[in-house]
């Protein structure tokens, strides 16, 4: 879906509200995988920039060796980030005491070097970062020459061993000075707003990468009380913090004590970020970016207004969603490539009126498409696995234009041996089980034009009703005697059979 369509005003203004409370300077906002969180942290500084600056890092991005120090790495990144924020190095003044702004001075060629060097292994365009390094590298100069500080040997060498030791708490080397010098730069540049610190994806990079980032931070903490490394206004860490709770106890042991480990990098409480209402309020647009060159199928999910293909599918995904059966990533995936599922024909008897057609069968259509949002089979049963388990009973509204459909075609293809896909004009079929105290009358009907074919429920009871076993029921307290329904157990059943059918492809 083109993103820009979504509207994420509802998680924004939470969002706000969460980190602009008084106290609340570090958050972590947390989410599973896939669900659009750094899209979502994308959206809202972009909406909010009126009052954030964002320093947004990615970990993941980094070409790091098993035993190389990440922490290192996000420093020279952080470094990047602000050189792209174009500040006016001439207004930069060095207060933080003399003994920072005697190492800075006369140090500032190893740290460009040190940027330099590190670049590669950072996911940044070069040209910007090293114009606006070597834009710093002249300036100093000429602040250097200015000063006229005489080089001292032995100050010298006791501020770089005390600052340049990896693994300090204080972690004051030369490139944590210079980011607190462009921060504070920053800050004055940009008088009312608040520096953000945003480091995604914490979760997805080696574990011994994420607690040695999260252990420098809390030593920066525990020693510097409220005060952010680094002298950022506010903190925002981005995972999902259920993986970092298992990666927490599978390294450390599961009687260790994970919670009184993690709050510390919180102010006040984690943020649980839930786009999924976000994704089921867009789902009616979802579809008009599918790519196909279908036309067919093009104009059955675009029907919006009467379609009983878009329609059904946005139910099914709405369920899917908020039962964490498939995420954000996998409809951007969907979206991303073209989809067409071929024209395949059913033979079910041996006369050409016996033939249907995928192409002008809405069901077949609708798993074909989340076969493949799903990644294929395996995927899709594990999503069906997980609503069944979220929503084991659904309700069946007789105001929703679509139910006849709903019920009738799931139950059309998961008994097509005992049906044949044939059509009972006079008859309708009987599905019944005693297990979900369930039964069924339901119809089907053939349109040889087009070879297609669609079910309808009749009506819906338990057991112990007396069903009307006559085509066109019109009493709609008839119709629905039983409106709680297992439909995504029924629809798990009708998969079971689509993917016993024989299909061959034309």
């Amino acid at each position: 879906m083109a993103f820009e369509k979504l509207d994420v005003t509802g998680e924004t203004d939470r969002f706000e509200q969460h980190i602009t409370l008084g106290d609340n300077n570090r958050t972590i906002l947390s989410g599973i995988f896939g669900i659009g969180k750094s899209y979502f942290i994308e959206q809202f500084f972009k909406l909010k920039e009126d009052h954030f600056i964002a320093i947004k890092l990615n970990p993941v991005n980094y070409s790091v060796s098993q035993n190389e120090d990440i922490f290192e790495l996000i420093k020279f990144d952080i470094a990047f980030q602000l050189f792209s924020q174009n500040l006016p190095f001439e207004k930069m003044e060095f207060d933080r005491g003399l003994i920072s702004e005697y190492y800075f001075m006369t140090n500032y060629k190893k740290i460009i070097r040190l940027l330099v060097e590190n670049l590669s292994k950072l996911d940044h365009n070069i040209d910007t970062i090293v114009s606006s390094t070597l834009a710093l590298a002249d300036k100093i100069e000429e602040e250097r020459e200015k000063a006229g500080i005489d080089e001292k040997a032995d100050l010298q060498d006791f501020i770089a061993t005390f600052y340049e030791k990896k693994g300090s708490i204080k972690e004051e080397n030369n490139i944590t000075i210079l980011i607190n010098h462009l921060v504070q730069t920053l800050k004055e540049e940009n008088e009312g707003k608040q520096i953000v610190l945003v480091i995604d994806d914490l979760d997805r990079i080696d574990p011994d990468h994420i607690f040695r980032i999260l252990n420098v931070f809390s030593a920066h903490f525990d020693s510097h009380a409220e005060q952010n490394k680094f002298d950022f206004d506010k903190i925002v860490l981005i995972c999902d913090i259920e993986n970092i709770r298992g990666i927490f106890h599978h390294k450390y042991g599961t009687n260790i004590d994970f919670t009184g480990y993690i709050d510390k990098f919180y102010s006040t409480e984690i943020f649980y970020y839930n786009f999924r209402d976000v994704i089921v309020k867009s789902l009616d647009k979802f579809f008009l970016d599918v790519k196909t060159t279908n036309k067919e199928l093009q104009a059955q999910i675009e029907d919006r207004r009467t379609g009983y293909a878009n329609h059904e599918l946005s139910f099914i995904l709405k369920y899917f969603i908020l039962a964490n059966g498939i995420n954000m990533r996998m409809l951007v995936n969907f979206l991303k490539s073209e989809f067409d599922p071929g024209s395949y024909m059913i033979q079910m008897g041996t006369s050409s009126h016996s033939q249907i057609y995928n192409n002008y069968t809405p069901i077949f259509l609708i798993m074909d498409i989340l076969v493949k949002i799903c990644g294929g089979r395996h995927g899709l049963e594990m999503a069906l696995k997980k609503t069944i388990e979220r929503f084991p009973i659904i309700e069946i509204n007789s105001s929703d234009y679509w139910w006849q459909e709903r019920i009738g075609n799931v139950l059309m293809i998961s008994e097509y041996k005992k049906n044949g896909f044939k059509s009972n004009a006079k008859v309708p079929e009987r599905y019944v089980n005693t297990e979900l105290d369930l039964q069924i009358s339901y119809s089907i009907s053939r349109y040889s034009a087009n070879y297609s074919i669609i079910g309808k429920a009749e009506e819906i009871g338990s057991i112990e009703d007396e069903l009307e076993w006559i085509m066109g029921v019109t009493d709609h307290d008839k119709k629905l005697r039983k409106n709680q329904v297992p439909y995504f157990q029924l629809l798990n059943n009708a998969f079971q059979s689509y993917f016993s059918l024989n299909k061959t492809h034309v």
